[in-house]
């Protein structure tokens, strides 16, 4: 496939799509195109819907750049659209090799390089910029009455910010009430906010 520049107004966002941008999620993909240009193309149907790069397409515009890089799937309609969820699919299904991330964020900052502009919020950062940096042990699951628990501690810190952000989901009139179902809707939410799509092609549009 080859990669071309089109200008912003021709990709057309589809109307089946599935994946979710939520506002830090493109506040991020504006960050990275504005530091390194647009390195992934977006991927165009015959009628010129996106088919993969909505986030980007999104950031793009924000950015008010003139033209984006595309390529033009060959697939046809129903491949098209199963694409699509397949591509968002797989990419969920990778992880961070953290210990290899920590060497990579501190050598990055030892040439002076501006961290801030790898999308990850400040609380990530600070501890991959840790010399001393380590995986965290966890807790093996155990198997009670109630089924599968992971016994974990907190600090008093650490349980206060549990429990006002518990008391916050309540208050919003959320259905569960429970704080093991609030720990997990929120690491949901979190997870699905902070998933970023890879780097692939090289490349800058013109604004």
């Amino acid at each position: 496939m080859q990669v071309v520049s089109v200008p912003i107004s021709l990709p057309i966002p589809h109307s089946q799509n599935t994946r979710q941008h939520p506002e830090a999620n493109i506040l991020a993909i504006m960050a990275s195109v504005k530091k390194f240009g647009q390195q992934t193309p977006i991927v165009l149907g015959a009628d010129h819907r996106i088919l993969k790069g909505n986030g980007t397409f999104e950031a793009c515009k924000r950015l008010k750049l003139a033209s984006v890089f595309v390529v033009y799937s060959t697939l046809d309609q129903m491949n098209q659209l199963a694409y699509s969820v397949a591509d968002n699919k797989t990419g969920e299904s990778s992880t961070f090799d953290y210990t290899a991330l920590s060497e990579v964020v501190r050598e990055l900052q030892r040439a002076e390089f501006d961290v801030s502009a790898l999308g990850f919020a400040d609380f990530e950062l600070q501890p991959l910029l840790n010399e001393d940096w380590a995986p965290t042990e966890m807790p093996e699951p155990e198997q009670g009455e109630m089924g599968t628990a992971l016994r974990v501690k907190f600090t008093e810190e650490q349980a206060a910010v549990i429990n006002a952000a518990v008391a916050l989901y309540k208050a919003a009139g959320a259905v569960e009430s429970k704080v093991e179902e609030v720990l997990v809707y929120l690491a949901r939410a979190y997870v699905k906010s902070n998933r970023r799509a890879p780097v692939k092609q090289t490349g800058v549009p013109h604004a």
